[in-house]
């Protein structure tokens, strides 16, 4: 699938986004029953669906004091039914934690993430949702290793980097130490990132598949901390792995933002919030 020109050239894509990104959608409950003290852990699923009962096992597995609120957003929808039939299969049912599932009527990207997270938020000053993607294993103690570390107007990830004037010209930080950029897989975030509608209005459709580096630009330009998150993940099944249709567009986008940040920071700029 050709995942920029849905992005660029689809009027139907565009109309989604609008809608989906208000919350608009609805969550079929698959198994178990979230909390009100749930921990929310968003998952996109995409060409991957031999690894829905991995992905079962991980979340099922976890340690954390409170039960984990698994929303799994299908962007393949001609999946959706074997998914579904497969999770109902292989969920132990005395798991304390819950799945819930929205199949997409289109493929919408990793930015769907945080058209769940709007939908889900509460209205308490500082509320984390947690990220990941199909292709990574984690530990049992991932989403407890991972709370213990974040903080209110921060986010701390696993793909976390400095980055030295070109997306690809890189190093990663010790544990806990800041970064530049933060990728969505295998990260936590504070979900009043999205309480401003220009989190979605301004991220530029050709780059909407690069929901990674708006918002670690979207969050740098709040103030907010970016750092490298200490816990251990793995990654399977490279070879399907989206961003590679997108490695192109990566160093085109930052180079953008930065001209961007920097056009507003210059004496002649006035102040404004971040947006693109």
């Amino acid at each position: 699938m050709e995942m920029t020109t849905i992005a660029t050239r689809g009027a139907r894509w565009r109309m989604a986004y609008r809608v989906l990104s208000r919350g608009f959608f609805p969550l079929r409950r698959l198994c178990g029953r979230p909390h009100h003290d749930s921990i929310l852990v968003v998952m996109c699923l995409w060409n991957r669906p031999e690894r829905i009962e991995s992905i079962v096992r991980l979340i099922t597995e976890q340690d954390s004091s409170a039960p984990v609120r698994l929303v799994l957003w299908n962007n393949d929808w001609r999946q959706g039914r074997a998914y579904v039939r497969r999770i109902r299969a292989s969920w132990p049912a005395d798991s304390r934690h819950s799945v819930e599932f929205f199949n997409s009527p289109m493929n919408m990207g990793g930015v769907a993430r945080f058209f769940v997270a709007r939908k889900l938020r509460r209205p308490v000053q500082s509320q984390p949702f947690i990220m990941l993607d199909d292709d990574q294993d984690v530990q049992p103690t991932f989403v407890s290793d991972i709370m213990a570390q974040w903080v209110p107007r921060s986010i701390w990830g696993f793909w976390a980097w400095r980055i030295h004037g070109s997306y690809f010209n890189r190093t990663p930080p010790e544990s806990g130490a800041l970064a530049d950029y933060v990728g969505t897989g295998a990260c936590i975030c504070d979900a009043s990132i999205i309480d401003d509608r220009r989190f979605f209005a301004g991220l530029p459709t050709e780059y909407a598949f690069i929901e990674d580096l708006w918002m670690s630009r979207y969050a740098a330009e709040l103030g907010w901390d970016l750092r490298k998150a200490d816990v251990e993940v793995d990654f399977v099944l490279d070879e399907t792995n989206q961003n590679h249709h997108l490695s192109s567009l990566k160093d085109e986008f930052y180079q953008l933002l930065q001209a961007q940040a920097a056009a507003r920071t210059s004496p002649s700029a006035s102040e404004q919030s971040p947006q693109a």
